[in-house]
């Protein structure tokens, strides 16, 4: 199954593209909904994030994109894909610093043009097994009042 982030290449370069002087900017605030999960699932983007920063100084830009794809998949598992695709736009939006990671936004692109990535064909099975073992997405317990 592919989820709604087949290729974040095409993210990061529009991230490049809204870092550069001159870019427009967008409204203060975002106007669209809270994704429905934030409640009962407050931590499913949390690895995703790490894995977005942890990307731009990789050693392996490549790889680091391929475990970022399959946690994107193991979000949409168990959010949903509608769900997952905001949790993953939001994101995004926080995990990119702006203009201070824009050096390391473009080495990134650089790294993964000409690769093809995905998530079909049980390519993320390990990594989303490793994953869930370390760190389930789950539902937070809310506390019982009688």
């Amino acid at each position: 199954m592919q989820t709604p982030v087949r290729s974040l290449a095409m993210v990061f370069g529009i991230g490049l593209s809204l870092s550069a002087p001159g870019a427009c900017t967008g409204p203060a605030h975002d106007t669209r909904p809270t994704p429905g999960s934030v409640a009962r699932y407050p931590h499913a983007a949390d690895r995703f994030v790490r894995l977005v920063r942890a990307q731009l100084t990789a050693p392996d830009a490549v790889a680091a994109e391929q475990a970022i794809m399959c946690e994107g998949e193991r979000m949409s598992r168990a959010l949903g894909d509608a769900e997952a695709f905001e949790r993953i736009r939001s994101a995004l939006d926080t995990a990119y610093g702006g203009a201070s990671d824009s050096a390391a936004l473009r080495r990134v692109s650089r790294a993964l043009a000409g690769h093809a990535l995905g998530t079909g064909n049980h390519v993320c099975d390990s990594l989303i097994s490793a994953a869930d073992r370390a760190g389930p997405i789950v539902p937070v317990r809310r506390a019982f009042t009688p």
